[in-house]
């Protein structure tokens, strides 16, 4: 998980997203930290074109930590 992680990671800092993201670890919630909806929109089309996966509209909402999506790009790969 530590290697997705870092990468995801590094994919929402290159990000314009307003919120406090350089405190993130696997379970902080974006919320916590100020990044609200349309900047997770944002980071997970990042996330997305970085890991050339598709993330389906419906599953979107649920992905509110990164440890949430590390899981997703792990399985999806």
């Amino acid at each position: 998980m530590e290697a997705t992680f870092e990468s995801i990671k590094k994919v929402i800092l290159g990000s314009d997203i307003d919120g406090d993201i350089a405190a993130l670890e696997p379970d902080t919630s974006f919320e916590s930290v100020g990044v609200d909806s349309l900047d997770t929109f944002n980071i997970l089309l990042a996330v997305e074109e970085s890991f050339d996966v598709k993330i389906p509209e419906e599953q979107a909402e649920n992905f509110n930590t990164i440890a949430k999506l590390v899981a997703f790009v792990k399985a999806a790969a």
